[in-house]
């Protein structure tokens, strides 16, 4: 049996987690949401998650700060990615400058963001990172 890919999803709110949440589930992605930064640790200590998808818009005055905080808690294997609807180009940008391991649409199709997401937790496994 194939265990499922874990994501903790940052995203204050709580129908986008909602309806990720389910479609996620149906591609084989278990997804756990949290609406803040302030409940990052614990929800880190809870549970080992491959991902950590960081919706761009709760990240605040200083979003490189705000990946510090995740990083801090999270395993050193676990990916933190930026998850927003913004322009791809600017999501990027945003995104590197950030140090994330990545990022994604929200204008992605489910069944690809969940592709998107088991490629990069199979590279970083493969690569040892």
């Amino acid at each position: 049996m194939t265990v499922a890919l874990r994501v903790l999803l940052v995203d204050d709110d709580p129908m986008q987690v909602e309806l990720l949440g389910r479609a996620l589930t149906y591609e084989g992605v278990e997804l756990d949401g949290i609406p803040s930064l302030e409940t990052v640790a614990s929800a880190l200590a809870n549970g080992v998650h491959d991902v950590v998808l960081l919706d761009a818009s709760v990240l605040g005055a200083d979003p490189r700060a705000s990946v510090k905080i995740v990083r801090a808690f999270a395993s050193p294997r676990t990916l933190v990615l930026l998850l927003s609807a913004a322009d791809e180009g600017k999501l990027r940008r945003v995104a590197l400058e950030c140090e994330t391991d990545g990022w994604l649409s929200k204008s992605l199709p489910v069944p690809e963001m969940a592709t998107r997401l088991r490629d990069l937790a199979a590279k970083r496994t493969s690569t040892g990172a």
